[in-house]
């Protein structure tokens, strides 16, 4: 299901403090507010009610060049989101996944390569499964479903201006679309599922 996104170069301006003329500042840091990139967000406010279109969303991307699409994502899917930007202390969060799982997720397939050199690994679930969306151990990953949605392949980064590609396209090359997913009800994956559960997550008591 695609998700119209805004032009890759979009930005939000921050709002102007009418005595200096200058951005207002931000309680939180003591800073004043900076420009936000906009290129990775939904461009319709109610997209995770709005029925899916896809003839919609391509007819959009087509008629603005800059525009990014988005996946959005069902309660039968799972996408681990890797951002090597937010590994710590020199961790790469992804091994350290992988051996904790014993499952070699560097090798996973389909996965999407991101714009900022990161990954998106995909995976078909019981609509009931849940998990933690984010996970101590694991800086750097998100593991994400329905509510949610990803960078599509063929869109642009809006900071690094590379683009989104599919190694191995799970909804379009791949026999069976989601149902050759790799499942992870399976057996295989019994360890991970224990090490993302909802009890996991971060800030979980």
């Amino acid at each position: 299901e695609l998700v119209k996104l805004h032009a890759y170069d979009a930005v939000e301006l921050p709002p102007i403090d009418p005595e200096t003329g200058r951005p207002k500042i931000n309680p939180k840091t003591g800073k004043e507010r900076r420009p936000i990139a906009k290129g990775k967000a939904p461009f319709e406010s109610n997209w995770t009610k709005k029925p899916a279109d896809n003839a919609d969303a391509l007819a959009y991307a087509k008629a603005n060049p800059k525009a990014n699409l988005g996946i959005r994502l069902t309660r039968r899917l799972l996408v681990v989101d890797v951002d090597p930007r937010n590994f710590e202390n020199g961790v790469d969060s992804l091994a350290l996944l992988s051996a904790d799982a014993g499952y070699d997720f560097s090798d996973h397939y389909p996965r999407q390569v991101t714009g900022s050199g990161g990954l998106h690994l995909f995976f078909k679930k019981p609509v009931d499964l849940g998990f933690a969306g984010a996970v101590a151990a694991y800086p750097g990953l998100e593991f994400k479903t329905a509510g949610t949605q990803v960078v599509g392949a063929g869109s642009i980064h809006p900071e690094t201006r590379k683009p989104y590609t599919f190694e191995v396209d799970p909804f379009g090359d791949m026999q069976g679309g989601i149902e050759g997913l790799p499942d992870l009800s399976s057996g295989t994956f019994s360890t991970f599922r224990n090490l993302i559960a909802k009890g996991n997550a971060t800030g979980a008591p």
